[in-house]
């Protein structure tokens, strides 16, 4: 049985995306099951809202109903985030267009934990936004309802996770302090290696990047053959995300963009979520490293190529506030201590918030390589290397400059530094 919950925006009719025009609309709605939480509405290329950036509306849900007057930008796109959850951080998002007095977002939740966000309204960049998702989930739906069977009856059977790895998040949600951080490394250790999902589950999450796949060339057939609306520009954007993401044909929709959108609606924010992915097809296994320099823990600006040109080396993106990223480290310290001075280094970049909180996280794990900070604009460096709204990645680079693969596993990290020893 499914709880429909229902939105309504009341807007000022606003100019397309050609300047700033900034204008006062009615949001209100009801939400159910998240009573005292908060609705929020951000920019629709702030991607990693959950970690520092602030939101342009947070608006408390009384009774389950929200009532708020805002201000926004003609010359933006935006997305509201619903509460998906009575409790934690999860949330249900959709982007929206203000060019409408009136916009209807309706969200639902089935009993089986599958939640849904779309509008229906006269606005006619939103019904367009709105029409063609649910023609494509229509095309797919065979391959959903497969999925999703597939997914509930792993659940069912407990099948999803090995044995080891559910003992051991049972064992780590039971825990707390330094054990809790053991139990965290003891499960970094178990994904990297790919002993976290059975057979089944692996076929799962294989089914699962298949039908995103199969999304893409649904779009690359359709949405291609679509007018060059502002909708359909957000539509192509998010398609050139998740090709990057996917590894499907990124070259296609890069040039799709270039040759259609690129000097279309300037100014509008869409083409952020645009410049991420073509930022981020620069970085492929294979692919030179892409250079920065950032501040370290003196405060002085250091190159990344100044610190590993010549050697084998492992670029380490990660944030004190995101525990999986911290464990995954931990885990290279003994890589680091036994080749350090055999040409093998790590150098550590922390996305943070708070210089404080970065210096308290390298004084707690004690990371013996060199380690940089990127604060504000800085965290520009994260786009550069194709995870935007990541706290972490990994990178194994060679002597060459070469990437030699993405988030490897310790034992990979080991096998590249003992290949460039015998070439060498």
């Amino acid at each position: 049985m499914k709880k429909t919950i229902q939105l309504l925006f009341a807007l000022t009719l606003l100019a397309s995306c050609a300047g700033r025009n900034e204008s006062n609309f009615h949001l209100t709605g009801t939400i159910e099951g998240a009573e005292g939480r908060y609705a929020l509405v951000f920019p629709v290329d702030v991607m990693d809202f959950s970690h520092g950036e602030k939101p342009l509306a947070k608006i408390r849900i009384r009774n389950n109903k929200i009532d708020a007057y805002l201000s926004l930008d003609s010359n933006s796109v935006y997305s509201i985030k619903v509460p998906d959850r009575k409790e934690g951080g999860s949330y249900a998002g959709l982007p929206f267009f203000v060019d409408s007095p009136e916009l209807y977002v309706t969200y639902s939740k089935s009993e089986g934990g599958e939640s849904r966000i779309y509008s229906s309204s006269e606005s006619p960049l939103n019904a367009s936004l709105s029409s063609y998702r649910e023609k494509k989930n229509i095309a797919l739906q065979d391959d959903w309802t497969a999925y999703r069977r597939q997914f509930d009856s792993l659940l069912r059977e407990n099948t999803y996770f090995t044995k080891e790895y559910q003992e051991l998040f049972d064992r780590f949600n039971a825990s707390s302090g330094a054990k809790r951080d053991s139990f965290t490394v003891l499960l970094s250790k178990l994904e990297m290696s790919g002993e976290m999902l059975t057979p089944e589950g692996q076929a799962r999450d294989s089914l699962n990047n298949e039908i995103g796949k199969r999304q893409l060339d649904y779009d690359r057939v359709h949405l291609c053959e679509e007018k060059p609306t502002l909708a359909n520009f957000y539509l192509a954007a998010e398609a050139m995300r998740n090709a990057l993401r996917l590894n499907h044909d990124v070259s296609f929709w890069l040039s799709h963009y270039d040759e259609v959108y690129k000097d279309l609606f300037p100014g509008c924010n869409v083409h952020n979520l645009a410049k991420t992915a073509i930022e981020g097809a620069k970085v492929y296994e294979g692919a030179l490293y892409q250079d920065f320099s950032l501040p370290d823990t003196e405060g002085n600006r250091v190159s990344l190529s100044s610190l590993i040109d010549g050697k084998v080396a492992l670029l380490d993106l990660w944030a004190s506030w995101c525990g999986p990223c911290r464990s995954n480290s931990r885990l290279l310290v003994p890589i680091y201590e036994k080749y350090k001075g055999n040409g093998f280094t790590v150098v550590g970049a922390a996305r943070e918030f708070k210089d404080s909180e970065w210096r308290k996280a390298l004084a707690q794990d004690d990371y013996p390589w060199v380690n940089l900070v990127a604060l504000g604009e800085d965290q520009a460096v994260w786009t550069l290397y194709g995870v935007p709204n990541a706290a972490g990645s990994r990178f194994l680079i060679s002597p060459d400059g070469t990437i030699l693969k993405i988030n490897p596993t310790p034992e990979e990290v080991e096998a590249a530094i003992l290949m460039n020893r015998l070439t060498h």
